[in-house]
């Protein structure tokens, strides 16, 4: 069986591993492959740097999640009556690993929180887990039996997966986003809606319908987790655990021990009665939105690429609850319309913070509406990047 690994990036890069010596293997790749690279493929198969036809001489193709069914090698793809897929979906046909049962959830925003607060309830009620898939661990990773496999799923897996089987699936939310991928709103909303197809089990908010519905509940959560967000998170979680036969009393209590991941309303520093947050992982407008229902008035720092062109809602409550923007970067400041309150310009994060202290009554919110590239590698970079001015301006005396 040959089969084409398209894009050569973490999630192709573990599948050929568990690939090799198995099938034929032919990678291609645009950008000049490492010299390690070059010998990992070579004792596995053949490679080529640059996205041609040979890509369809294959019985499977297998599509990194980072290309667009919108370029040029995509729709290639697309249009060949070879079949193509996920790293995901590949690998369990391929490897066919041992698990128990699999657990998908997506979402706009709150997946990766979502899952890690499954996968920890999970672990403390003795279970064997993967957490795996659109987060930091490819699932070809996953080596010996486990009772679950909890995935995180992008819309871009999604659109990939041509199939894939799960026992129990969770859509947290769905909102515009990754617009210049899919061509669409109605494009990216039909990758995520493909979890219907998927599940056996399938929960989603009352606005989507499908499936069994959950409400948002009246929740006490532990003080480390209080936000719009969670309650979101947690509201939606504790249907699905009771679909999955646990009990919801046991899930609520095994989050006094969660951590949150990094960057999601993650509280930094008060300085002079002033609190900072980093939500750097907001990265659309409807993140910000929901950051915002934290809080009765902030000054907001906006940052980066914006990936949608309807701001009116998000315009809306950014002029209702901000009591001062402050816009870092050149992209945010060309793409973003006059607001009604008072906004302030800033080169680098630096100035951005100490800008935003400056005209704060109380609260500091990073919770920029955009993707970090213009001026970072990563949400991640962003994040640390702002938690290093707050400290720093600590040890300023400021």
């Amino acid at each position: 069986m040959k089969v084409s690994l398209v894009g050569y990036g973490k999630s192709n890069r573990s599948l050929l591993k568990r690939l090799c010596g198995k099938y034929e293997i032919f990678v291609s790749e645009t950008r000049k492959l490492s010299e390690e690279e070059k010998r990992e493929i070579s004792g596995c198969g053949e490679y080529e740097e640059s996205h041609r036809e040979r890509v369809l001489r294959s019985d499977l193709i297998v599509m990194s999640p980072g290309i667009s069914p919108l370029s040029r090698v995509g729709s290639m793809v697309l249009k060949s009556k070879v079949r193509s897929t996920s790293d995901i979906v590949a690998f369990l046909e391929l490897v066919k690993p041992k698990f128990g049962k699999i657990v998908g959830i997506t979402g706009t925003n709150g997946k990766t929180t979502a899952t890690s607060m499954l996968n920890h309830f999970l672990r403390k009620k003795g279970y064997s887990t993967c957490l795996c898939g659109n987060n930091e661990k490819p699932i070809s990773e996953l080596d010996g039996y486990v009772d679950f496999i909890v995935l995180e799923l992008s819309s871009f897996q999604l659109f990939w997966s041509d199939k894939l089987e799960m026992d129990y699936g969770l859509i947290l939310n769905i909102a515009p986003d990754h617009i210049d991928w899919h061509g669409s709103f109605e494009n990216y909303k039909k990758a995520k809606l493909k979890m219907a197809d998927f599940s056996k089990v399938l929960v989603t908010p009352k606005d989507i319908g499908m499936g069994f519905t959950y409400e948002i509940l009246d929740l006490k959560l532990p003080k480390h987790l209080e936000s719009a967000q969670n309650v979101e998170n947690v509201s939606a979680l504790s249907k699905l655990v009771e679909l999955m036969g646990f009990s919801v009393e046991d899930f609520l209590n095994s989050l006094e021990d969660f951590r949150l991941p990094d960057h999601r309303m993650e509280f930094v520093a008060e300085i002079d009665g002033v609190r900072f947050f980093d939500d750097s992982k907001a990265t659309n407008t409807h993140a910000v939105v929901k950051a915002l229902e934290n809080f009765d008035r902030v000054t907001l720092i906006l940052s980066g690429i914006l990936k949608e062109d309807d701001l009116k809602d998000f315009l809306k409550v950014v002029n209702e609850k901000a009591e001062a923007v402050v816009v870092l970067g050149d992209e945010m400041r060309r793409r973003l319309p006059k607001l009604e309150v008072p906004t302030f310009f800033a080169s680098s994060m630096d100035e951005a913070v100490r800008k935003a202290f400056q005209v704060s009554s109380g609260i500091v919110l990073l919770s920029p509406a955009g993707a970090s590239f213009d001026l970072y590698r990563s949400y991640e970079e962003r994040g640390e990047d702002f938690k290093r001015a707050v400290l720093e301006m600590i040890g300023d005396g400021v």
